[in-house]
């Protein structure tokens, strides 16, 4: 007949391992805690920085239906290179190629309604951006120029408002980074190069996409 040992055997010898040898086995649930926290922390921050197709879905598209990239080239071989338009939706990097194609086109003078079906329209997105430099006081610095109204239904979602309102005409939004670079507020008054005169800070706002991103936004 074979006995079956009580639960409370190993828990008694583990008991009396601690109070004879304190320190060794904090030592060793040091040693079992760490590996585990540290591969915690590290899961937990690469599954909140990696967008759900949700996610990224709502930071891309804001309330439209689809992107239209206008590119340089009139007319692209099918069997050539594919394109690519920088970071994955999801925040992986991806790898930008040239296409093939034939003759070039000015970007900005293709009228993209009439490629699209009747009753559709178009906004400039996040991705028109360009490089500024905004001054305040006696503080300048280079920034991002984001071209989006914020107060049109199709790019809701694309920023998030942190203070104030969307900008209208003659105002601007900054991210809470560069709001704190340059010690700026709702209501204070900027210089943005290639805007007439200075403008007022109408909204301090946040990128979805970068949190960190030093950026202007005008409609």
């Amino acid at each position: 007949m074979s006995a079956v040992a009580s639960p409370r055997v190993p828990v008694h010898l583990a008991w009396r391992l601690i109070r004879r040898s304190p320190a060794r086995s904090l030592l060793i649930a040091l040693l079992v805690a760490i590996p585990v926290l540290a591969g915690t922390f590290a899961l937990v921050t690469i599954s909140t920085a990696r967008l759900s197709p949700g996610e990224a879905a709502t930071r891309y598209l804001g309330g439209a239906d689809a992107i239209a990239q206008v590119t340089e080239i009139k007319r692209f071989d099918p069997n050539g290179t594919a394109i690519g338009r920088g970071p994955r939706f999801n925040g992986e990097p991806s790898t930008v190629e040239t296409p093939a194609g034939h003759g070039h086109q000015n970007r900005a003078a293709v009228d993209l309604t009439a490629l699209l079906p009747a009753g559709a329209r178009a906004t400039l997105g996040p991705e028109n951006e360009r490089p500024v430099r905004v001054v305040a006081g006696r503080r300048a610095t280079d920034v991002t120029g984001v071209p989006v109204d914020l107060r049109d239904p199709v790019t809701r979602g694309t920023f998030s408002i942190v203070h104030g309102t969307a900008p209208g005409a003659g105002q601007v939004a900054v991210t809470t980074s560069l709001a704190d670079h340059l010690g700026v507020a709702v209501g204070d008054r900027l210089t943005v190069q290639g805007m007439p005169a200075s403008v007022t800070v109408s909204a301090v706002v946040r990128d979805p996409r970068s949190l960190g991103a030093r950026e202007v936004v005008a409609p």
